[in-house]
């Protein structure tokens, strides 16, 4: 009698324990349902247009943005190929924390390019001759800039930006420098003559970015875009060109980088202005 007893109370405790366990599961399989469900009804756009500022303000005005360091500018350097975007650059002097304000804002040049003359025509990104301030992969292919090819490339880029090296080598037919600011080597590695990039040869403030305690505004956007990427001419000299337009009725800081409307084809922007 006893061990029946003894059993049923083992049969019960087991019968307890399991609909604990499908209750726990069942619970989790709703949240994970239910957070998925959440995600996909988002529609991250919308976060972008809040941070859009409005035609009629000023356009130094940065009170909708936030302050961020470089922990945050990294991670979106590291991305803006694989999820094509564009990431822009620009100083800005006299930063007024209680209006949000400042006095000027003006392009930031990050490197200065050595592509051909012809490249130069259709890029959105130039201060300047020859001064690039941002990251943009499709403005970076049309200027057929040497790291732009893959992926893999853009990442050696990119992280001798944020290190701030000048060590990576892009081989060349040319011995001397269209810009005049990046350093030529005459094949004295045996692969032929090949330049390396001085980041930050004009503002020495972002020579690297690792371990510093630069702060930046932040400001997130999208502006309209119909961008047709085309080439012609052989394989070892091909010929890049793209027809764009842009169109929205907002111009923010310089060359209408974010507008309001979305009525075509849209891509994410990032500012970062540097607080100096």
């Amino acid at each position: 009698m006893e061990n029946a007893v003894d059993a049923m109370k083992m049969a019960f405790a087991m019968l307890v324990f399991v609909t604990a366990l499908s209750l726990a599961m069942y619970s989790f399989t709703m949240v994970r349902q239910t957070s998925a469900q959440i995600a996909q009804g988002a529609d991250v756009k919308e976060y972008y247009d809040r941070l859009t500022l409005d035609e009629t303000q000023s356009s130094a005005l940065a009170a909708s943005s936030r302050v961020v360091g470089v922990e945050t500018v990294i991670p979106s350097l590291y991305r803006y190929y694989k999820e094509n975007y564009t990431v822009v650059f620009y100083r800005g002097t006299g930063y007024d924390e209680s209006t949000g304000k400042f006095a000027s804002i003006e392009p930031m040049v990050l490197y200065y390019t050595e592509t051909d003359s012809n490249y130069l025509k259709n890029s959105s990104l130039l201060s300047g001759s020859r001064g690039v301030y941002g990251f943009d992969i499709q403005d970076e292919q049309v200027r057929s800039e040497p790291w732009s090819a893959s992926e893999a490339t853009d990442f050696s880029f990119i992280r001798a930006f944020i290190n701030g090296t000048t060590t990576d080598k892009y081989y060349t037919s040319r011995t001397t420098s269209n810009s005049g600011r990046n350093s030529f080597s005459n094949d004295n590695d045996g692969l032929g003559p090949y330049y390396t990039i001085d980041f930050g040869s004009s503002n020495n403030e972002l020579r690297g970015l690792i371990g510093k305690n630069y702060r930046f505004i932040e400001r997130n956007g999208e502006y309209n875009y119909n961008n047709v990427l085309s080439s012609s001419g052989d394989e070892d000299n091909p010929d890049y060109d793209i027809d764009s337009s842009i169109t929205g009725s907002v111009d923010i800081l310089d060359n209408g980088e974010i507008v309001n409307k979305r009525n075509q084809t849209t891509k994410r922007v990032i500012q970062y202005i540097l607080i100096v």
